[in-house]
């Protein structure tokens, strides 16, 4: 009964274009932390909310901090395997 209300009251979830990541994707390299005047301008070329745009930067960088953790946990492990190798 109540879900049916907090249903209708909720947003769709839209997904980001191919054209919209190419343009984040490419501002992200530029710079991964936007002022706020970036984001207005960059959420106006993308058609989305500056909110949206503002969400999307703190995503994207919570990914890249992710990649680079699993990196150097690949590069230790290798480094690591390698000892072993010599040793033996």
């Amino acid at each position: 009964m109540g879900i049916d209300i907090l249903d209708a009251n909720m947003k769709k979830r839209n997904r980001t274009s191919p054209e919209q990541l190419l343009i984040l994707e490419e501002a992200f390299l530029k710079n991964p932390t936007p002022n706020g005047q970036t984001r207005d301008i960059l959420a106006e070329r993308v058609d989305m909310s500056p909110r949206s745009v503002q969400i999307w930067f703190q995503n994207r960088r919570a990914k890249m901090k992710l990649q680079v953790g699993f990196l150097i946990y690949l590069y230790l492990f290798i480094y690591l395997l390698f000892l072993f190798v010599i040793e033996v």
